[in-house]
């Protein structure tokens, strides 16, 4: 169960997952571990995280997952359309861990300086909000880039994953073909890839290099096809 809510955490965090946590009011366990897992899920924030927490019974369970139907269910407004400056300016989106929120700025300034409008994911908010945003922004940018640092090596597999499920929503996009940035931390999966040559590859793990960008640059300012 622990591995399960960090695994729901990690959704949570980089799709806007909506969660509901149901510990009864007066749950015990004859398991240490098991009672320190309920007490985490009562008085945490974080394991809490994206999360309702319902401690009160079958009926309370009911209504909170009826609600946040329902609130999945309402429309986003549509977005106010776009001047002609904006129709021509191409954006990316930085699919990052919130952990590298500060160090994306050096790409982010890069891209604004060559004209790119960039954006990473949406962290804060309520959970079905942050899922549209995220969601938003997949189905609309005209190029993406996975920034691998802080996300370990199935929070990269979750977001591949996530990637090739929007390819049939992108109706008016062609589909993604994401760069894969390396940052820190160096890792052995992060190593695999540089040494198997994987395509469409950012080399950055011992620091930002605008001449490592360079071949991503190009790509998007060619075509909006990355």
């Amino acid at each position: 169960m622990v591995l399960e809510n960090e695994l729901a955490i990690q959704y949570s965090r980089q799709f806007g997952l909506k969660r509901i946590i149901w510990v009864p009011s007066g749950t015990k366990s004859e398991s240490s571990r098991q009672q320190q897992f309920i007490d985490q899920l009562l008085r945490d924030p974080v394991a809490q995280f994206g999360a309702d927490l319902i401690t009160g019974d079958l009926e309370d369970l009911k209504a909170a997952v009826h609600a946040a139907r329902k609130k999945l269910e309402t429309p986003a407004p549509p977005p106010p359309p776009k001047s002609s400056a904006e129709q021509d300016t191409k954006v990316i989106y930085l699919i990052c861990d919130e952990r590298d929120r500060k160090a994306t700025i050096p790409l982010r300034k890069l891209l604004k300086s060559r004209g790119f409008e960039s954006y990473i994911p949406t962290f804060d908010g309520d959970a079905a909000t942050v899922r549209q945003s995220n969601q938003n922004l997949l189905n609309s940018c005209d190029a993406a880039v996975i920034f691998y640092g802080a996300g370990d090596e199935s929070w990269k597999r979750s977001v591949d994953a996530e990637i090739r499920k929007v390819a049939g929503y992108r109706t008016s996009k062609t589909p993604l073909a994401p760069f894969t940035y390396l940052a820190e931390p160096a890792t052995d999966d992060k190593t695999d890839l540089v040494e198997m040559e994987e395509p469409r590859l950012i080399n950055c793990l011992y620091g930002f290099s605008e001449a490592a960008v360079a071949d991503f640059v190009s790509s998007v300012s060619g075509t909006v096809k990355p």
